[in-house]
């Protein structure tokens, strides 16, 4: 689910955000900054819509 793919890619100890919307603008903000060697950008935002979806 969401939060175990941002808890996966992000290491997010620290990631506690305060309500929904804040934790959707986090979330990809880490998503993005946090993807792999082994993903592109484009691939990461792919990835990241589709746990959303």
């Amino acid at each position: 689910n969401l939060s175990t793919l941002i808890q996966f890619n992000s290491h997010s100890e620290s990631f506690n955000p305060r309500s929904t919307s804040e934790l959707f603008s986090q979330a990809s903000i880490q998503f993005l900054c946090k993807a792999t060697k082994s993903f592109s950008a484009s691939q990461a935002k792919l990835q990241f819509r589709i746990s959303l979806g």
